[in-house]
């Protein structure tokens, strides 16, 4: 009897203890795919850790995501899905087409989408309703104003994006060698750039972040009290960055920051249907191209020229591709939708051609697939640059080429034996890591649910910028400075007369 009952009392003691430590975890952020995509794998680890997650979403969102294992779906009824359609897409509201083509009427978008969530009292209560132990922000400009519910309900939270932004976390940051993203330099600077850098990154300590919300903290939380928005984004326990020293730079952090890149990669499947066979019967090897869920609406000369450059060479071509159009050649298969990473797996890939959004540099990085980059907004030319200096690829101007040029680059990286090996090397890399970087961050989420993560912050992300910039003492500094001057030119001048008075008296 007592062989059985042990077994039977540990098993249910471990049950009642995972019960204890299971919490819910809500997931903010605006209703963008990609940014949902590498949430929901978090979300799936997070479940085997024992929590449950959950998303607020619009319907359009869930038509897509579809049933993921982990992921527990909350209606968010607003006015998002005639904000976020693709730009340029027939449907979309001429007000909101006028808005997007100009990068300050976006913003406007984004700020005017934000102050609506943040006053809907429906919605708040909803998120109440979840009695949720953590809040996971999607910490990209769009949606960072999210923070403000989990302040409003005296929940941590973390922020969670594949933007750096050093003057939130305030790791110390050397902007000799640590590019500001939208400077597209590499971390090797000449003197001009380092100037430049210093600038453009001092500066974005001493301006709002981006993606300010139009009210006060205040007037959205009336019953907490006042902080500013920047304050209250420094708060947060951790800062998850998808991006790592494969891709990106080798940069410093603090213990609550942690960089994790590759969040998105996964093993490729199959192929499938006319795609697969396609695929399977290319002779010189296949190129995959895909500009992202937005930029399909590029139109124009660009198109013109990729159709140029496709017809004259030997390898097979899948394009993404939502523009109508005439065009077909026997070695281009088009579709307005493609399984990216499992065309990327293919055994007869070799090369990608892209416009380097973080999630596509990394699934070409997994698979070991080299780049050609057309950045077209973003952080995209930074990324470009990265991988560029990384030699994975080249990267073009989008605005001012030639198909030629296309032909010669696409020879270039396909024939040219180091980018294959450079992207090899690094994929190697990341999939020796024995944890998966989903996994991983999963796993520093369920520790800050289990132990808090105030003892992870610095104490340099609470204090006053003149006080984390030193500007009280640089101002001390350099008034006793001035003081010894001043103190010094007196004396050398009561010297000087001293000596004229004896020399006239000697004379």
């Amino acid at each position: 009897m007592k062989h059985i009952l042990f077994p039977f009392l540990l098993s249910m003691f471990t049950l009642i203890i995972s019960v204890i430590e299971s919490a819910n975890v809500i997931f903010l952020g605006l209703p963008l795919f990609s940014h949902f995509t590498s949430k929901t794998r978090v979300a799936r680890e997070l479940q085997i850790l024992g929590h449950d997650c959950y998303f607020p979403v619009t319907e359009q969102v869930k038509s897509v995501l579809g049933a993921r294992e982990g992921v527990r779906y909350l209606s968010l009824e607003t006015r998002f899905p005639e904000a976020f359609r693709v730009p340029g897409a027939s449907n979309q509201p001429r007000n909101q087409k006028e808005k997007v083509r100009n990068p300050m009427g976006l913003l406007d978008m984004y700020a005017e989408v934000c102050d609506d969530l943040l006053m809907d009292k429906d919605f708040f209560q909803m998120l109440k309703s979840v009695n949720a132990s953590l809040f996971v922000i999607d910490g990209v400009f769009m949606s960072n104003c999210m923070a403000i519910f989990p302040f409003r309900l005296s929940t941590p939270f973390i922020l969670m994006s594949s933007q750096n932004q050093p003057n939130l976390h305030r790791t110390p940051w050397l902007f000799s060698v640590f590019p500001h993203r939208y400077n597209v330099y590499s971390d090797r600077m000449s003197f001009f750039e380092r100037f430049t850098n210093a600038i453009s990154l001092i500066s974005t300590y001493f301006r709002k972040p981006m993606g300010t919300p139009i009210r006060s903290v205040k007037e959205y939380a009336p019953e907490k009290p006042a902080i500013s928005f920047d304050t209250l984004l420094r708060k947060a326990d951790l800062h998850i960055i998808e991006n790592d020293a494969l891709l990106d730079y080798p940069l410093a952090s603090l213990p609550n920051v942690k960089y994790i890149g590759g969040i998105y990669t996964r093993k490729a499947k199959p192929l499938i249907g006319d795609l697969g066979r396609f695929a399977n019967a290319s002779e010189h090897g296949i190129i995959v191209v895909s500009f992202g869920s937005v930029l399909n609406s590029l139109r124009g000369q660009h198109e013109k020229k990729l159709e140029e450059a496709f017809k004259r060479i030997p390898y097979s071509v899948i394009w993404k591709r939502t523009s109508p159009s005439s065009f077909s050649a026997p070695n281009v298969f088009i579709s307005k939708w493609l399984p990216q990473n499992d065309i990327l797996g293919h055994e007869n890939v070799k090369l990608f051609i892209t416009h380097c959004g973080n999630g596509g540099q990394y699934e070409s990085l997994y698979h070991a697939v080299p780049m050609i980059g057309f950045p077209v907004g973003g952080d995209q030319a930074f990324n470009a640059r990265r991988m560029q200096e990384k030699e994975f690829g080249i990267s073009m101007d989008i605005h001012h080429y030639t198909s030629d040029e296309l032909v010669s680059n696409i020879n270039q990286v396909i024939e040219n034996p180091k980018y294959k090996t450079n992207i090899q090397k690094a994929s190697t890399i990341l999939k020796s890591s024995p944890e998966h970087p989903a996994a991983r961050a999963a796993r520093h989420i369920d520790y800050v649910i289990k132990f808090g993560g105030s003892h992870l912050r610095s104490y340099c992300q609470d204090i006053p910028l003149y006080q984390y910039m030193m500007l009280d003492v640089w101002a001390v500094a350099l008034f006793v400075f001035h003081f010894i001057m001043v103190l010094l030119l007196i004396v050398i001048r009561k010297l000087l007369c001293l000596f004229n008075r004896e020399k006239s008296k000697a004379e």
